[in-house]
């Protein structure tokens, strides 16, 4: 009784499931100072995921079972060798589930999709979104706020621990902000649009940021093709607005002189002229450490390269998603995280309209450049219910 109606109203249980993401951030965040609690909330995405396991095995009936079977299995098997290697040190297996979580809930995801050839409507991410906005917004306007950066930068987190990852949430949804917004406009979506917007100045990181731009760009393109005379001018104007704000006063420009000063860079002509500074200017010296873990990786013995070289004694992560699969789980999880996604997107995402496009882009650039994507579960839910959104939309 009990499985049929989870299976009649599983896509609004999942839908469910994301509108409860933000709560689970801020919850971590409020109880970060007490570490039961904290434990219990942070649990949370694992029940969730047990869940999403128990629904899979007794109750979907998706045809591409036996396939999703075989991916969730070699996952765990390599699971089972990678924890014999790191002597079933309990931080490892859980910075590995940490890394793996995604293309385990993007299958799991997907046997939803398939099985019901539908899925979550896309107005979920949005009102997620505003969610995390609201409580940014919140806790900077009572001066309650965590700080984004632990030293010297500006920008506030709301009650968020990590700004990277909330920046992140923010940054693969603003393409479903944009055609929401700007698909007839009214007071309405021009505030909810104003709160994400002054959420993503608060938080003070280039992410959302840079993102929020190129979605901009993108929809400035598509419009004058359109020849929307109205529409140009409106974006055109708020363009320059954007513009003018960044440069007057906003944490991220205060932020990049900071930086600037902190180097000692006096003109832009010194970042061009030195890779180091330029490394540690833009990227937070990712390129410096990506060195560092390849050559960790490369001197490690061959049971490591092919499995990985863990997470406890190695030098500090890259922090760019792809980079860290590679060295933290060895070729071999590299290549089951990948073909998790791959043996099922290829296909579906060559039909993605562009909407999702522009979100599933900025995904991957995001993931390569800037980190704290795909390995991170709290942005990774939502990167996997992106990918099947547009499965759905491509039908």
């Amino acid at each position: 009784m009990i499985n049929k109606w989870l299976k009649n109203n599983i896509i609004l249980i999942t839908s469910i499931i994301l509108l409860l993401q933000p709560i689970i951030d801020l919850m971590l965040g409020l109880t970060i100072n007490h570490e039961l609690f904290n434990n219990i909330v942070s649990s949370s995405r694992v029940i969730i995921l047990l869940f999403y396991v128990y629904y899979f095995i007794f109750i979907n009936n998706t045809k591409s079972k036996k396939i999703i079977s075989f991916l969730l299995g070699s996952i765990l098997f390599y699971f089972l060798i990678y924890l014999i290697i790191m002597d079933f040190s309990f931080f490892e297996f859980k910075m590995s589930l940490k890394t793996f979580y995604f293309p385990i809930i993007f299958l799991l995801f997907y046997s939803i999709y398939e099985e019901n050839k539908n899925f979550i409507n896309k107005n979920i991410l949005l009102k997620s979104v505003v969610v995390y906005s609201i409580v940014i917004l919140f806790a900077f306007l009572t001066n309650t706020a965590f700080n984004s950066y632990a030293v010297a930068k500006l920008g506030s987190s709301g009650y968020f621990i990590s700004a990277n990852q909330v920046g992140g949430i923010i940054a693969i949804i603003l393409p479903f902000v944009f055609n929401f917004v700007f698909s007839n406009f009214n007071i309405k979506k021009g505030l909810y649009f104003a709160i994400i917007l002054i959420s993503i100045v608060i938080i003070g990181t280039k992410t959302p940021f840079i993102s929020m731009l190129i979605c901009l760009i993108y929809y400035i393109f598509k419009i004058v093709n359109r020849k929307n005379i109205t529409k140009v001018i409106s974006v055109g104007a708020l363009s320059i607005i954007i513009a003018a704000f960044l440069i007057i006063n906003t944490p991220i420009y205060k932020n990049a002189l900071i930086h600037a000063s902190y180097l000692n860079i006096d003109n832009i002509g010194q970042l061009i002229n030195s890779p180091l500074l330029l490394d540690h200017f833009i990227f937070g010296s990712r390129f410096k450490l990506l060195e560092k873990n390849a050559n960790v990786y490369a001197d490690s013995n061959i049971i490591n390269q092919l499995f990985g070289i863990g997470y406890l004694e190695n030098t500090k992560l890259v922090e760019m998603d792809f980079n860290d699969i590679l060295y933290r789980q060895g070729i071999i999880g590299f290549a089951l995280f990948l073909m998790s996604i791959m043996l099922i997107s290829y296909q579906k995402l060559k039909l993605a309209n562009n909407e999702h496009s522009l979100s599933i882009i900025l995904i991957i650039l995001i993931a390569t450049v800037v980190g704290h994507t795909i390995t991170a579960p709290a942005v990774s839910t939502f990167v996997a219910a992106i990918l099947c959104m547009s499965f759905k939309e491509s039908i």
